[in-house]
């Protein structure tokens, strides 16, 4: 006994475990460096040819919507360098209209604050860049976390930042082109309810709750109901003895999460009255149809080979109703169906549950939405969800797919794993093919550009004679009865 605690506690064993320790902890981080700057390539490849023309050409269309984002940008500068308040404005003057009520939440803004040194154009620029290889890499993380290893890992980043919906937001839609906080949503709540884990991260739930309400109400939303699945699963999958400190667990997270999210959510409570935010009946203007889930979107190269039957099949293709999965992906995800382990289940739920919800409140095929000889409609659960008073500002059900896009990218990676297990020889081939696959299915057309117009020739002599007061014009009259006037 006592030569075995002499070997156990041998000066040279335990200088080889503190270097095999010190090895697996530098490897860990190269594995995130790594994959961190694997992503942000991706991003420029994904996004080119922004990086060509960074400071001097917008990336997307000259729309309104690029343009009123640029101006938001400009307003969360002049807040943190202190000349503006950072959740107020003076739009529709004099009454004023909160930042909290733009589609795009003040955090994007702060991201392209260190930017705007090198002009509103190459902040612009930088945070649709940033959110798009940040998207990739918090996937990364959520697949690390669900214990794959770092190459499947990789594999479900990329899955995730190449969903439709996510690209075609470099367009215009701005926020959308940052998902990155809903993944990184279920890691929180994922560690929360592990009791093996510090009771901190119960705390982080409301954190990463809050980080979401600032950043889009669509995406806050989109978490809330994440986190409340998995809250639901664990508390159906935990035995009686773990019951009692997971139900103790999950309100902790609740406790937190009204404790930091209840002053944004009262600050949105008073925004609504003075916005026009009950506009979910347009929900049927943007309407995906069945058969989109499964062929390309309109901005994708792969687009051409359906291109001659849109008519035929009555389609309507735009932003919002790109919501194709990749083919492979959903060969891997059918793999991974066939797996009768519950954490890869569970998975699979989440995402036809998510994906039922993208389809909208009744269902579209081929452009089709009546039925049977009754001429009746068939209504999906999002009739019912988007009509709770407090959810009425949710116009777009393909937005789902979001989250929809998440609990893909993780059956996916749980097909993928199945197949590498069976050929466990020719990991490397199998994982690179897949990847190659998803890529070109989902890869786009290189993106258009446009020049931010120059500041009009009246408006500047305008400042420059009135410096320091607001000057009022109006334009059209507000839905909420208000002026729409321009200030300087």
């Amino acid at each position: 006994m006592r030569a075995l605690e002499g070997r156990v506690n041998d000066p040279r064993l335990t200088h080889t475990r503190d270097m095999v320790r010190t090895s697996m902890g530098t490897i860990y981080r190269h594995a995130h460096v790594c994959a961190l700057a694997f992503y942000f390539c991706i991003s420029i490849a994904l996004t080119y040819p922004l990086i060509r023309n960074f400071r001097s050409l917008l990336i997307g269309d000259d729309n309104p919507d690029t343009r009123q984002n640029i101006w938001f940008f400009w307003h969360l500068h002049e807040a943190v360098l202190g000349r503006a308040a950072p959740f107020s404005t003076d739009l529709y003057a004099p009454h004023g209209i909160s930042t909290l009520a733009h589609g795009v939440g003040p955090l994007l803004g702060i991201v392209a604050v260190p930017f705007w040194f090198l002009g509103p154009v190459a902040a612009y620029n930088a945070t649709i860049l940033i959110g798009v290889a940040l998207t990739g890499y918090f996937m990364y993380l959520l697949a690390r976390e669900l214990s794959f290893t770092p190459l499947l890992s990789f594999f479900a980043g990329v899955v995730y930042m190449t969903m439709p919906i996510h690209i075609v937001a470099i367009l215009g839609h701005v926020e959308v082109t940052f998902l990155g906080l809903l993944p990184l949503a279920i890691v929180c709540m994922l560690r929360a309810l592990d009791i093996k884990r510090s009771r901190l991260w119960c705390v982080s739930v409301g954190g990463i709750l809050l980080l979401l309400g600032l950043h889009s109400g669509y995406q806050l939303v989109y978490g809330g109901l994440a986190i409340g699945f998995f809250c639901l699963d664990r508390l159906l999958d935990t035995t009686r003895d773990e019951r009692r400190a997971t139900v103790l667990r999950i309100l902790l997270a609740a406790v937190s999460t009204m404790i930091l999210l209840g002053p944004l959510a009262v600050a949105l409570q008073r925004v609504s009255t003075t916005v026009v935010s009950d506009v979910h009946l347009e929900s049927r203007n943007n309407l995906p149809d069945l058969s989109q889930l499964f062929i390309p979107s309109y901005f994708q190269y792969s687009f051409a080979v359906i291109r001659p039957y849109l008519v035929a099949w009555h389609l309507r293709y735009g932003l919002e109703t790109a919501v194709t999965y990749p083919l492979v992906g959903l060969a891997l995800v059918v793999l991974a169906a066939r797996n009768r382990e519950r954490h890869s289940r569970r998975w699979l739920i989440f995402t036809i549950l998510a994906t039922l919800m993208v389809l909208g409140p009744f269902l579209s095929i081929f452009g089709h939405t009546q039925f049977t000889d009754f001429s009746v409609p068939i209504v999906l659960p999002y009739a019912f969800f988007d009509s709770l008073p407090e959810l009425n500002f949710m116009r777009v059900p393909g937005r789902f797919m979001m989250l929809a896009g998440v609990g893909f990218a993780v059956c996916a990676t749980f097909g993928i794993e199945r197949l590498v297990r069976r050929f466990s020889a020719r990991k490397g081939p199998i994982i690179a093919v897949a990847l190659c696959l998803v890529l070109v299915q989902q890869w786009p057309h290189p993106w258009p550009q446009s020049r931010l117009p120059d500041t009009p020739h009246f408006y500047q002599q305008v400042a420059s004679v009135y410096a320091d007061e607001v000057i009022e014009h109006v334009v059209y009259s507000h839905p909420c009865k208000h002026p729409f006037s321009s200030v300087r």
